[in-house]
């Protein structure tokens, strides 16, 4: 996750140019960026209990399910 958002912002970055800390002063911005994380975080921590289900049953068998 932390590699897609960097990634998203180069890209902002790059593409706003000289306009980018005017962009990054607003507070929409700053509101629209806020949410999006809190949802990848919210969507990444529902995922985490299936993974680690996985990772102990493949743990146990020493195979993969």
């Amino acid at each position: 996750m932390r590699g897609a958002f960097g990634h998203l912002f180069r890209v902002m970055k790059e593409r706003a140019g000289e306009h980018f800390d005017r962009l990054m002063g607003d507070g929409r911005v700053g509101e629209f960026l806020r949410k999006v994380s809190i949802a990848a975080c919210d969507k990444v921590a529902g995922w985490a209990p299936a993974a680690a289900g996985r990772g102990q049953r493949i743990g146990r068998t020493g195979r993969r399910c």
